[in-house]
């Protein structure tokens, strides 16, 4: 799932679960292992391939696919144990965008977005280091292959309803603007 599916179906889940939760830092944590991983993967990537290189995968070491720090159980207890210290309803909000972003990406594996041979699975991923030293493996050998990934089922469907949540929103609001603009002409 990307960018829709994450921040509004992530959202819906916890504004479902949580509703007091500052909205605008769950989306933001609801993409934020993807803004952390994947930049820091597609950097090595293009800086391998820029030199001459051209290591993807395994062969570029610990960073070896686009779900590594910001999708692992060690990046959400972090956040939580400063959500806590710190008593920061901002935090939490992240940490429970976080969750969601997690949970939707292990759905994603369990629907089939998986291929054999891809190595350690997204929640092999979330319990790094205890199932071994070693991230997920890119299943894209390109970016070019990442971006053909939009067109998986589970991908679509992911993003056309986050873009539905979006628009229910949006007319919600829309209504919810309209109504108060009638009582104020009262």
């Amino acid at each position: 799932m990307f960018v829709f599916g994450h921040a509004a179906l992530g959202t819906a889940l916890v504004r479902r679960a949580v509703p007091t939760t500052p909205l605008p830092w769950v989306v933001f944590g609801a993409l934020l292992p993807d803004l952390l991983d994947k930049p820091l993967y597609y950097s090595l990537y293009f800086y391998s391939r820029w030199f001459g290189a051209g290591l993807h995968g395994a062969d570029l070491g610990l960073i070896s696919g686009t779900r590594t720090v910001g999708h692992t159980a060690l990046f959400l207890l972090t956040l939580v144990a400063g959500a806590a210290v710190l008593r920061s309803r901002i935090l939490w909000a992240i940490s429970a965008g976080v969750v969601s972003h997690l949970l939707l990406d292990n759905l994603g594996d369990a629907f089939g977005t998986r291929h054999p041979g891809d190595g350690p699975s997204t929640f092999d991923g979330l319990i790094f280091p205890l199932h071994g030293a070693r991230f997920p493996l890119s299943s894209f050998g390109t970016v070019g292959d990442h971006v053909r990934s939009f067109t998986k089922a589970y991908v679509l469907v992911g993003e056309a309803l986050g873009l539905l949540v979006m628009g229910w929103w949006w007319m919600a609001r829309k209504r919810r603007r309209g109504a108060a603009g009638d009582i104020d002409k009262s």
